[in-house]
């Protein structure tokens, strides 16, 4: 672990960017008790990162559990998470996460960890 903080701390002060994964799992039902889409699929899940769009991936689609990677400079963001559609997005949950830390926003509950290609 404080290898992992030190290789942090050193990517910051230098401005490096990192490789993280996110995994993200979505409730099964939106607050008002119903299913994310119109047929009951699960939701194809996105996420905002500071205001950027990551962009949907295959193993997101109709899904309860995705697994993205990112880059960054730091090690705490913003995220907006969404149930992507035709019409328009829903959103699942939106707040401040910490890498290592579980974060729950909304209905979306999620880890970022540091790749270990980093290390």
């Amino acid at each position: 672990m404080l290898k992992k903080l030190f290789l942090i701390t050193a990517l910051i002060s230098i401005g490096n960017t990192a490789t993280y994964s996110v995994v993200v799992d979505i409730k099964e039902r939106k607050v008002n008790g119903k299913s994310w889409d119109v047929f009951g699929n699960a939701p194809d899940i996105i996420l905002k990162i500071d205001g950027d769009t990551l962009p949907l991936i295959e193993s997101c689609k109709n899904q309860y559990r995705c697994v993205m990677e990112f880059e960054s400079i730091v090690t705490d963001w913003y995220i907006e998470v969404y149930d992507k559609d035709k019409m328009a997005d829903d959103i699942i949950g939106r707040g401040n996460c910490t890498v290592g830390e579980v974060c729950e926003v909304g209905q979306a509950k999620m880890i970022i960890q540091l790749n270990s290609e980093n290390n």
